[in-house]
């Protein structure tokens, strides 16, 4: 491992043992009806690192075979911040096919998430989580 690398993996290890991700929600419009339909969840790894980048970050989760936990943490991370929002719209994800376990059972923490943080007030579910198939 080159030194570079080796500073990509303990950058990689912090941004995960200490959920060091930013989400960030970016509109998805209806021009039908003019309105906001719901958002698509997007991450960054911390400003002041290499990681910074979805692409080096990524890239580097999958020359060190974490991409599975990256994937995991990421939407983790953007269900919880979404919540906090108090936003009721729909929330997308891309999710990487290839990070190696089942969809269903990965997500289910982060689902359960969603479900805690994602009540309106009068106590109802908001609008749904969309799942890939």
């Amino acid at each position: 491992m080159t030194k570079d690398e080796y500073t990509q993996f303990q950058s990689l290890d912090d941004i995960l043992q200490n959920a060091r991700l930013t989400p960030m929600f970016q509109p998805i419009v209806s021009i039908k009806e003019n309105n906001i339909y719901g958002y698509e969840a997007l991450i960054r790894g911390p400003s002041d690192s290499p990681l910074h980048s979805p692409i080096n970050l990524f890239d580097a989760a999958s020359r060190h075979g974490r991409l599975a936990e990256l994937d995991l943490l990421c939407r983790e991370v953007a269900i919880t911040q979404f919540g906090l929002f108090e936003l009721y719209e729909l929330i997308d994800f891309n999710t990487i096919k290839s990070a190696g376990y089942s969809y269903r059972d990965g997500a289910g923490k982060a689902y359960d998430t969603y479900k805690l943080l994602t009540k309106k007030p009068d106590g109802k579910s908001s609008s749904p989580l969309r799942l890939p198939k």
